[in-house]
């Protein structure tokens, strides 16, 4: 049996090869006193400001947007004519890593040359499929770290994307995702949660944050009070969870108590209403209709449950107001204001600025904030205790130290293209990612595949993007001399548009078939929808040729036992594929590290002389005509096969 060699050093973390991007954290005696006098010499509008953390995600150029990769003269003057207390990266920002340290820098040197107070510059870098950094070190997303059944392996990913941050000089993480997965219909927090079980993602998320925390980086976990039992997005709609106080104490807020007990940094609000927590109404600006406050905008919870109830006394920032569960229903200045009394502290994208056109509406939220101040709608304690929070913050993070940017750009940049997808955190990778693959059936001795001359393996993925990562991981396990280059291999992909008849010839060429299945959401299980259709055609055909069939489940993972006649079957937890234009060599950009796990696992390259070692992190529940039942388990959680040869 082929095994993968441990590939990190029990204990060693990454604070030892890591050079802070800045100043190393402060520790002063006098610096309550400090943040105090600053706010003391701050005006109204001054602290108004800087309790908002917008995007420059995109600016309009010649009528069409374009991402924003370093600063053009607009966003340079809106930085010196606005001190804002933070802004968030996406994407679009962090395209490359010489460019992004740039970027980074030039957003903090701005602040200085103004004369302003630094910025939290903020990104939703959680591994897996949120993953932000074009050529970072992608890790394979909370879920798989659950299915690792080892709280270090949480750890150790936390401490790869902390060094990373750290060393592009972004100090603010809106990770981990504390929500539990406890509702398999969730269409948007799935794979970002580490389970369906309160503990394990309790246990897994203190060790990511303990991971990140060895950098200079702050942590937001989210999306309080609980995201995950919801069938809603609320990117495009508004959920509701109605469980009582009582219920939620017994799960949901179970992860959250413990990380608020921790002291982390910041806690994310969730665009979500909760009838039994919160009864206040308002008007819908889309239809009229009498709609309950989300928790985003709710007292009740901010104030009573977050700062009353569970005592916590670090920073509450709202998930992006943009989103369309606040933005369809509330205007911006009303958003803005509603935050502030509900009890936030930092508002997240409350404006979306595409051009200094947008500014104008900007000034409406600053202005209508102020003008709620000065009426008392909103206290002014209200303004002065969340600045106190946020310059708190840049205090411990060495951002009002008189040295801060004390490094050259250039410096910057060298220190950040040594650290970020290095060679070890690729490793640490790698070796997280293999440990997480799941054997969930294998009775009939169809694993690992053990090919010999003249085999020919067929690989049908779920979407191109799977193919280099897929070439990738056979083009590596040979260069290493742990697979055989004596068998050839093929890789087709399925889509909504396929045939069965497309794969048939091929699948009777085939010595084996392993196929990638995929569950975007329960509608993937419908025998009608191709995500369900072609795989099973293809494993019954496969069947009646005598030919052994491999499922992996690459997305949600229950879709695993959805279908018949195949032969075994493995959970990856994770879909992102690869640039194409790296496969077949070690890649520059991030990609996802899932897909190549799961085929060294296929071909018997494993963590473990005994298999693969994953276990399941949330229950797979029956599936009776295409809908998971809520009452019946067809796995629990923990559960792996040993059927390994």
């Amino acid at each position: 049996m082929k095994k993968l060699t441990r590939l990190f050093l029990a204990g060693m973390l990454l604070l030892n090869i890591t050079t802070p991007y800045y100043s190393a954290q402060a520790e002063s005696e006098d610096s309550n006193n400090g943040v105090d006098e600053i706010i003391a010499n701050m005006t109204l509008e001054e602290k108004v400001v800087q309790t908002l953390m917008p995007d420059f995600r995109n600016w309009e150029v010649d009528g069409e947007e374009v991402g924003v990769t370093e600063l053009n003269d607009d966003i340079r003057q809106i930085f010196a004519d606005y001190q804002f207390g933070g802004v968030i990266l996406f994407a679009e920002n962090v395209v490359e890593t010489e460019q992004t340290a740039r970027l980074v820098y030039q957003m903090q040197a701005s602040q200085v040359e103004s004369d302003h107070l630094p910025l939290l510059i903020g990104i939703d870098q959680e591994g897996g499929i949120v993953n932000r950094l074009g050529s970072g070190t992608q890790l394979p997303g909370n879920m798989a770290l659950g299915a690792t059944n080892d709280p270090e392996y949480s750890k150790l990913a936390g401490d790869i994307i902390g060094s990373e941050l750290e060393a592009l000089g972004i100090n603010v993480n809106f990770a981990p995702s504390v929500d539990i997965n406890n509702n398999p219909k969730n269409p948007v927090i799935g794979l970002r949660s580490f389970s369906s079980d309160p503990e394990i993602v309790s246990e897994h998320g203190l060790s990511y944050i303990e991971g990140i925390k060895e950098h200079n980086v702050a942590v937001a976990a989210k999306h309080f009070p609980g995201h995950g039992d919801t069938d809603v997005d609320s990117h495009f709609g508004l959920p509701v969870v109605d469980k009582s106080f009582d219920e939620l104490m017994d799960n949901e807020l179970l992860p959250f108590k413990a990380v608020m007990d921790a002291d982390t940094d910041m806690i994310m609000t969730a665009h979500i209403q909760f009838p039994q927590l919160e009864s206040e109404t308002k008007v819908s600006d889309e239809d009229g209709s009498d709609i309950l406050l989300p928790a985003t905008l709710s007292p009740a919870i901010l104030t009573n449950l977050v700062r009353d109830e569970m005592a916590y006394e670090g920073i509450v920032i709202t998930d992006a107001l943009n989103m369309e569960a606040i933005a369809n229903n509330f205007g911006e200045v009303e958003t803005s204001i509603l935050s502030k009394k509900a009890g936030a502290d930092i508002l997240l994208m409350p404006v979306i600025i595409r051009s200094n056109d947008d500014l104008a509406l900007l000034d409406e939220v600053i202005q209508g904030l102020v003008d709620a101040v000065e009426s008392e709608e909103i206290p002014m304690d209200n303004i002065d205790n969340s600045v106190r929070r946020i310059l708190t913050l840049k205090d411990e993070l060495g951002l009002l130290e008189d040295d801060f940017l004390s490094q050259s750009e250039d410096e910057v940049v060298t220190n950040a293209t040594e650290i970020v997808g290095s060679e070890m955190n690729r490793a640490n990778e790698r070796e997280i990612s293999n440990h997480a693959v799941t054997l969930i059936e294998n009775t009939q001795a169809a694993l690992p595949i053990q090919p010999e001359a003249d085999d020919h393996v067929l690989f049908i993925t779920a979407d191109p993007n799977q193919v280099p990562g897929t070439e990738f991981s056979i083009d590596r396990m040979r260069l290493e001399e742990s697979l055989s280059s004596d068998f050839t291999y093929e890789v087709l992909t399925y889509n909504e548009e396929s045939q069965f008849t497309d794969f048939a010839d091929a699948i009777s060429q085939a010595s084996h078939v392993i196929v990638y299945t995929s569950m975007v959401d329960e509608s993937s299980l419908a025998a009608d929808n191709f995500r369900t259709a072609i795989p099973q055609e293809i494993f019954t055909y496969a069947k009646e040729q005598g030919i052994p069939t491999v499922q992996v489940s690459i997305n949600k993972p229950y879709d695993a036992v959805n279908f018949t006649d195949n032969d075994a079957i493995l959970i990856s937890y994770g879909y992102n594929g690869m640039d194409p234009t790296e496969g077949g060599q070690e890649p520059v950009a991030s990609f996802g590290p899932n897909i190549p796990a799961v085929v060294e696992v296929i071909f018997g390259v494993t963590s473990s002389e005994e298999g693969p070692t994953g276990q399941l992190p949330v229950d797979l529940p029956v599936i009776e005509d295409g809908v998971l039942s809520p009452t019946e388990v067809a796995y629990p959680v923990g559960y792996h096969s040993e059927d390994w040869n």
